[in-house]
């Protein structure tokens, strides 16, 4: 096999991995799954995030436990991801929208980009340090008079659906 082509699929690999520790950190945090949002950083993870700035597990802890209690759901989507490596190592700006919902049903929208530098260690690319920058926001009431679709509504913990297997 060529030999760039031999780099080229380990990079494909490396940032295959990078987006499902993303992945599996926001599927974490709007389920509320404390261990979900943990496997995303390494034990020794700096997370700068708002008023928060300490280890990223710590942040998990602190996310589930006093902020995301304040909110009776949250969805977060990203694009627009970045992602130069150097070795065993690699820089990683992610853009985020994040739309949480109050008890009174107010809407707090967030936007921004997660600055990350992922490390790959024990052959696992977690984050080893993380900044988040805010954007945008806005805070505001809901439209009282939009339909309500008569979807499976999600839950934050792990009675919601996606850990339901046998029906998939």
């Amino acid at each position: 096999m060529d030999i760039d082509l031999e780099q080229g699929l380990r990079d494909l690999l490396a940032e295959r991995e990078i987006t499902a520790a993303m992945h599996r950190y926001l599927r974490g945090v709007d389920r509320c799954d404390v261990d979900l949002i943990k496997s995303a950083y390494h034990p020794d993870a700096r997370d700068r995030h708002g008023d928060f700035d300490g280890l990223g597990t710590d942040f998990a802890d602190a996310l589930v436990n006093e902020r995301l209690l304040q909110f009776t759901a949250s969805s977060h989507h990203v694009s627009n991801m970045t992602i130069e490596l150097d070795g065993d190592r690699a820089f990683v700006e992610t853009y985020f929208m994040a739309v949480n919902v109050k008890p009174d049903h107010r809407l707090l929208s967030v936007g921004g980009r997660y600055i990350d530098r992922f490390e790959r260690c024990a052959g696992e690319w977690k984050v080893a340090d993380r900044q988040v920058v805010l954007d945008w926001d806005t805070f505001g009431p809901p439209d009282p008079e939009a339909p309500r679709a008569p979807f499976v509504p999600g839950r934050r913990d792990k009675s919601d659906p996606v850990y339901d297997r046998a029906e998939a």
